[in-house]
C-alpha cells in the first residue's frame, strides 16, 4: 500500500480476510479492505493537514478542469468504442493495477482557487483514470460475450482496489458503476458475485465518492439481495459495511431498502452461524441504522427484543463487547415510542429484566479491558435506568404486568440487593411509575409492604451521607430514586401513617439539614426531601403529630424546645430564593398543611400537654389518655386547643414568613387560594388570627389580600373614601350579611383565568383556606397576624381580597388615627356568613372569588381575635377590606360582574362610613371557607374573595389589636367592598338558573 494517499502512521484501516472476527489483528492476504471507526480519516501531505475528503456531491469537480471532457463514463460507451479498439488481456489489466508507475503517486494537492476548504485530486488520479477506459472497454465486450474471462477481470481489479489510489479512479472510469449493474442480474454466477462484491467493498473503503455512486445509480437493492445467498453473506455483510461507514445518504438508503428487517430475521434464524464471527460488524450496522428515524416505521417491531435475546445468549454473553453492543442498539430502538408499546405488549420486560442485571451485575467496569467499551458501559447503565422507568409509565405496562407477574417480583428482589445500588435505584423508578395510581399505591403499601425496603434504602442511603468518617460511598441518584417512589406512595390519605417513620429526625430532617453546598447533596434531594415531607402531613394528624412533637422528652434539655418543624422552617430561611424557589415554596406548604390541621382536628392528641408553669413541653407516656385538668367546669375542646396552639406558634414564630410567601409569590395562584383558605379558618381563633395578623405585616401580603377581596390592587379608585382619621367603616345590612355567611373555601388549581396572580394561585389560595380556619382561635389567629407581618402577605391578602394592590385609589379613606371600622349591617351578615373554602384548582375563572371570600372570613376573624395585634392603621385597612370585599362579593353574587365593574351601590366617604345594603351584608354572613375544584377554574376568583371576606371578618373579631388604624380601616372596606362583590354575584346567579 506504498501508493495510498493515505497515511501509513494512521491505524483506521485493518485488513480483513473474509473468514476472520472483524476484531482480528491485520491480515495482508484479506480479500477486503475496510474501515472499523466511525471516526473520518484525515489525509495528510507532509505535515500539512487536508482538510476534507473530495467533493461527493459532483464528483466531475474532483477532476482538473480542463480534462474532464477526457473522462469515461457509463454513457460514453460508444465514443469510447471508437477510441479505443483493442482489448486488453487479464495479465495486461493486472499487468497495469500492479506496475503503475507515476510522480507524485497517492498525493492529494489543494486547490489554491477555491480555498483550502476545496481539495482536487492530482494529476496520477486522471492519468490512472485513462487507463482503465480500456479496463472498462474490455469488461464490458466481455460481458456482452457471455466470457467467463471476466470472472478472472473482475478479480484482478477486486484486488487492484485493496490498494487506496486506485478506488476513485475506478468510480471515475464507469468500471465501478458498471460491475454494481451486472450485479442485479439473477442469471450472474457465483464466483463473479463475490469478486464484484469485493470490489465494492474495497471501492467504497473510505470513499465518499463511490458511496456516493452506490445511491445515485440505486445500486443499494442489489448488494442488500446478496444477504440471502448463504455463500456470499460474510462478503455481502462487510461490503455493506463499507458502503455506510460515515456516510448518511447509503445509511438512510439502506434503511429505506430495509436493511434492518432483514439482519434481524438473519440473527434469528439458523443462518446466522454462516457470519457469526461477523456478530461485531452486524452490531455496527444497526448502529448506523437506528439513527435514522425511518427506523421506527422500517424497523421489525421485535429488533430489541430478538437484538437482546441474543445478547443474552450462551455464544454470546461471554463477550463484553458483543453484549454491550448489541444491547446499545436494542435501546436505541427502544427509544422509538411504537416500538416501546410492542415491546411491553410482547412480554419483552423479562429479557430487558435480564439484560439490566447482567449489565449492573455481571459485567464490571474496571474490569473490561477496552477503554471506550468502559465509557459506552456507564453510558449504557444510565440509558438502561432511564428506559426502564419510561417503559413502566406506559399504560400498557399495568395491562400486561400485575403486581403479582414474574416482573413485579424482580423489582422486588432488586429492592433487596444492597450490593448493588444500580438495581436498587432501577428499581425505585419502576415501581414508583407503576405507583402512579392511587389503586396501585395503596396495593404496593398495603398489600406488599413495598415501603419497608424504601425507607430501609432511605435510611442506608442517609446515614452514609453523613457519616463521619466515610463509611462507603454514598449514591446519590439512589436516594433521589427512593424519595420519588415514597412521593407516590404518600399519595393516597390512607398510606401517609404508615410512611411516618420517615419524619423521624434520621431520616427526612436529616436531608433537610444537609449543606447544599457539599458535592454529595444536591437540590434535587432537598426538593424531593421537603416535597415528601409536605405529602406526609397533608391532612394526616399523626404525621403532624411527629413533626411537633419536642426533640427531647426532658424539660432540662435545650432541645425540649425544639420541634422538626423548626428544622423544616430553616430550610424555608435557608433555600435560596432563585436557585431554589421550588425547595422553599413545598416548605411553605409543609407548614400550612400543619396549620390546617391544627385548626380543623381536636388539638390534643396532636400538641404535648402545656406545664403551666414554665409553658414547656410535658410529654404524656405512649397510649396514656388524655385526661383534662381538674376545674369546676369542663372546658371545650377550643378552650383546650386554645393555650396549646398560643405557645406552639409562639414557639415557631418562623411560621409567618413561611406563610405568607404563599399568598406573595405571583407564580402559583393556586396555592395562594389555598392559603387564602388555610388563614380563614385560622383567623377564627384568636391564636390563628394573631398568626395572620403577622402574616399580613409581610410586605406584599396586605396588598394580595386587598387584591383578592376587591378585585383591584392596593391604590386604585374605589367607589367609598376609607375613613382613615377615624379608622371606621359602616357597610350597610347586605353587604355584612354577605360576610357573616362566608366559609373558607378550597380553591380549584384548575381554575386559573380567575385568579387573582397570574401563576400558582393555587398555593396562595390554599393559604388563604388554612389561614381562615386558623383565624377563627385566638391562638391562630396571632399566628396569621404575624404571617401577615411578613413583607408581601399583608399586600397579597388585600389583593386577594379587593382586587386591588395596596397603595392603589379606594372607594373609602381608612382611619389611622382610630383604627377602628365600623361595618353596617348588610356587609357585615355578609361576612359572618363566610366559611373559608377550598378553591378547585381546574376552575381558574373562580379561584379569584374564593381567594376574595377566604380573605374576608380571614380578614372578619383577625378582626374579632386578633385586632389588638395590628396597628392602628391596619386596622382601620382590614375594616376597609371587610367593607369593599363585602361589596364585591355581593355585586359578583348577584351581578357576576368582574371586580373594576360599575357597581349599583354608591359608597359614601364622608365621616370615614360606608353603607352596603342589607343583601351584601346578608351574603357575607352566610359564607364558609370553601375549598375550590381544581377542575373548575372559573370559580376560583370567586372562592378567593369569600375566603378573603372570612379571613378578614375572623381577623377583625379576634386580633383587631394587631392591626394599625389605618389597616382596621381598610379591613372594614374589604369587608364592606367584597361583601357586596359575593351578595351581587349571587343574586346574578340565581337569575340566571330562574
Amino acid at each position: 500500500m506504498a501508493d495510498s494517499p493515505y497515511s501509513q502512521a494512521q491505524a483506521h484501516e485493518i485488513v480483513f480476510d473474509s473468514k476472520l472476527s472483524p476484531r482480528s489483528p491485520n491480515n495482508s492476504s484479506s480479500l477486503f479492505t475496510f474501515t472499523r471507526t466511525h471516526t473520518r480519516l484525515r489525509v495528510t501531505v507532509g505535515e500539512n493537514l487536508i482538510l476534507q475528503a473530495p467533493n461527493m456531491d459532483n464528483p466531475l469537480q474532483n477532476v482538473i478542469p480542463q480534462a474532464v471532457d477526457e473522462l469515461v463514463t457509463p454513457g460514453d460507451h460508444q465514443q469510447h468504442t471508437t477510441a479505443v479498439a483493442n482489448l486488453l488481456t487479464a495479465s495486461e489489466i493486472d499487468s497495469l493495477l500492479q506496475n503503475w508507475t507515476h510522480d507524485n503517486t497517492g498525493q492529494l494537492v489543494r486547490n489554491q482557487a477555491g480555498g483550502d476548504a476545496a481539495l482536487l485530486p492530482d494529476p496520477d488520479r486522471l492519468q490512472r483514470t485513462r487507463a482503465l477506459a480500456d479496463v472498462l472497454h474490455t469488461v464490458q465486450q466481455l460481458w456482452y460475450a457471455g466470457s467467463e474471462e471476466i470472472d478472472a477481470v473482475a478479480q484482478i481489479l477486486a484486488n487492484g482496489s485493496r490498494t487506496a489510489s486506485w478506488r476513485l479512479p475506478l468510480g471515475d472510469s464507469a468500471v465501478f458503476d458498471f460491475f454494481l449493474g451486472i450485479l442485479a442480474v439473477d442469471t450472474i454466477r457465483q464466483s463473479l458475485k463475490l469478486q464484484i462484491l469485493r470490489l465494492a467493498g474495497n471501492c467504497c473503503a473510505d470513499a465518499d465518492e463511490n458511496r456516493a455512486r452506490v445511491v445515485s445509480s440505486n445500486h443499494m437493492p442489489a448488494l442488500l439481495a446478496q444477504l440471502e445467498d448463504d455463500s456470499l453473506l460474510p462478503f455481502a455483510i462487510q461490503v455493506i459495511h463499507n458502503v455506510m461507514m460515515d456516510y448518511e445518504s447509503t445509511q438512510l438508503a439502506a434503511s429505506n431498502a430495509g436493511l434492518s428487517a432483514k439482519l434481524v430475521d438473519l440473527l434469528a434464524s439458523p443462518r446466522f452461524a454462516h457470519c457469526q464471527h461477523l456478530l461485531g460488524m452486524v452490531g455496527t450496522i444497526f448502529e448506523m441504522l437506528v439513527g435514522h428515524q425511518s427506523e421506527a416505521t422500517v424497523a421489525n417491531p421485535q429488533t430489541p427484543l430478538i437484538l437482546l435475546n441474543l445478547a443474552l445468549s450462551p455464544a454470546v454473553v461471554d463477550d463484553a463487547a458483543d453484549v454491550i453492543q448489541l444491547t446499545l442498539v436494542a435501546l436505541s430502538y427502544l427509544s422509538f415510542e411504537n416500538l416501546q408499546t410492542v415491546f411491553v405488549s410482547s412480554y419483552g420486560m423479562p429479557s430487558l429484566l435480564g439484560a439490566y442485571y447482567h449489565i449492573s451485575a455481571k459485567l464490571d467496569p474496571t474490569a473490561v479491558a477496552e477503554e471506550d467499551l468502559e465509557a459506552q458501559l456507564k453510558q449504557l447503565r444510565n440509558t438502561f435506568m432511564q428506559l426502564l422507568a419510561d417503559l413502566c409509565y406506559l399504560p400498557t405496562f399495568n395491562q400486561v404486568y400485575e403486581l403479582n407477574s414474574p416482573v413485579f417480583q424482580t423489582f422486588q428482589s432488586w429492592l433487596s440487593s444492597p450490593g448493588n445500588p444500580s438495581l436498587q435505584a432501577a428499581a425505585c423508578l419502576c415501581l414508583g411509575n407503576v405507583a402512579r395510581s392511587d389503586e396501585a399505591s395503596l396495593a404496593l403499601v398495603s398489600n406488599h409492604q413495598l415501603h419497608t425496603p424504601v425507607i430501609a434504602i432511605t435510611a442506608a442511603q442517609v446515614s452514609l451521607a453523613t457519616a463521619q468518617p466515610a463509611q462507603g460511598p454514598f449514591d446519590a441518584v439512589l436516594l433521589h430514586s427512593a424519595l420519588s417512589l415514597l412521593k407516590n406512595l404518600a399519595i393516597p390519605a390512607s398510606s401517609r401513617p404508615l410512611l411516618g417513620d420517615l419524619l423521624v429526625p434520621d431520616l427526612l430532617p436529616t436531608i433537610w439539614s444537609l449543606d447544599p453546598n457539599t458535592s454529595m447533596q444536591t437540590p434535587q434531594l432537598h426538593f424531593a426531601a421537603v416535597s415528601l415531607t409536605r405529602l406526609l402531613l397533608t391532612s394526616t394528624p399523626q404525621n403532624v403529630r411527629r413533626l411537633c412533637a419536642p426533640l427531647s422528652p426532658d424539660p432540662l434539655s435545650p432541645l425540649s424546645s425544639q420541634t422538626l418543624l423548626h428544622r423544616l422552617l430553616d430550610v424555608f430561611a435557608r433555600a435560596d430564593p432563585t436557585q431554589a424557589a421550588h425547595t422553599r415554596t413545598e416548605a411553605a406548604r409543609a407548614a400550612l398543611a400543619v396549620v390546617r390541621v391544627l385548626h380543623t382536628t381536636p388539638v390534643p392528641p396532636l400538641l404535648p400537654d402545656w406545664d403551666p408553669r414554665d409553658d414547656g413541653y410535658v410529654f404524656r407516656r405512649a397510649g396514656a389518655p388524655v385526661v383534662p385538668p381538674p376545674s369546676s367546669s369542663s372546658p371545650t375542646g377550643e378552650d383546650v386547643a386554645r393555650p396549646q396552639r398560643e405557645v406552639f406558634y409562639r414557639r415557631h414564630g418562623a411560621l409567618g414568613k413561611a406563610l405568607a410567601h404563599l399568598v406573595v409569590q405571583p407564580k402559583f395562584g393556586v396555592l395562594r387560594s389555598g392559603a387564602w383558605f388555610v388563614f380563614a379558618l385560622m383567623a377564627r381563633s384568636e391564636d390563628g388570627a394573631g398568626v395572620v395578623s403577622k402574616v399580613l405585616a409581610v410586605p406584599g401580603a396586605w396588598e394580595a389580600l386587598v387584591e383578592s377581596i376587591t378585585g383591584r390592587r392596593v391604590g386604585e379608585d374605589r367607589s367609598a373614601e376609607t375613613a382613615e382619621e377615624r379608622g371606621e367603616v359602616t357597610i350597610s345590612t347586605d353587604a355584612a350579611s354577605v360576610v357573616d355567611g362566608l366559609q373558607p373555601q378550597q380553591v380549584d388549581p384548575q381554575q386559573a383565568e380567575g385568579m387573582a396572580r397570574p401563576k400558582f394561585g393555587v398555593l396562595r389560595s390554599e393559604a388563604w383556606f388554612v389561614f381562615a380556619l386558623m383565624a377563627r382561635s385566638e391562638d391562630g389567629a396571632g399566628v396569621v397576624s404575624k404571617v401577615l407581618a411578613v413583607p408581601g402577605a399583608w399586600e397579597a391578602l388585600v389583593e386577594s381580597i379587593t382586587g386591588r394592590r395596596v397603595g392603589e385609589d379606594r372607594s373609602a379613606e381608612t382611619a389611622e388615627e382610630r383604627g377602628e371600622v365600623t361595618i353596617s349591617t348588610d356587609a357585615a351578615s355578609v361576612v359572618d356568613g363566610l366559611q373559608p373554602q377550598q378553591v378547585d384548582p381546574q376552575q381558574a375563572e373562580g379561584m379569584a372569588r374564593v381567594d376574595r371570600e377566604n380573605g374576608l372570613v380571614l380578614v372578619s376573624e383577625l378582626v374579632k381575635h386578633a385586632g389588638g395585634d395590628f396597628p392602628a392603621a391596619r386596622r382601620a385597612a382590614l375594616g376597609e377590606m371587610l367593607k369593599e370585599g363585602g361589596e364585591l362579593a355581593l355585586v359578583e353574587s348577584i351581578t357576576g360582574r368582574r371586580e373594576g365593574e360599575e357597581r349599583s351601590a354608591e359608597t359614601a366617604g364622608n365621616g370615614g362610613e360606608v353603607t352596603i345594603s342589607t343583601d351584601a351584608a346578608s351574603v357575607v354572613d352566610g359564607l364558609q371557607p370553601q375549598q375550590v375544584d381544581p377542575q373548575q377554574a372559573e370559580g376560583m376568583a370567586r372562592v378567593d374573595r369569600e375566603n378573603g371576606l372570612v379571613l378578614v371578618s375572623e381577623l377583625v373579631k379576634h386580633a383587631e389589636e394587631d392591626f394599625p388604624a389605618a389597616r382596621r380601616a381598610a379591613l372594614g372596606e374589604m369587608l364592606k367592598e367584597g361583601g357586596e362583590l359575593v351578595a351581587e354575584g349571587r343574586k346574578d346567579d340565581g337569575a340566571k338558573e330562574a
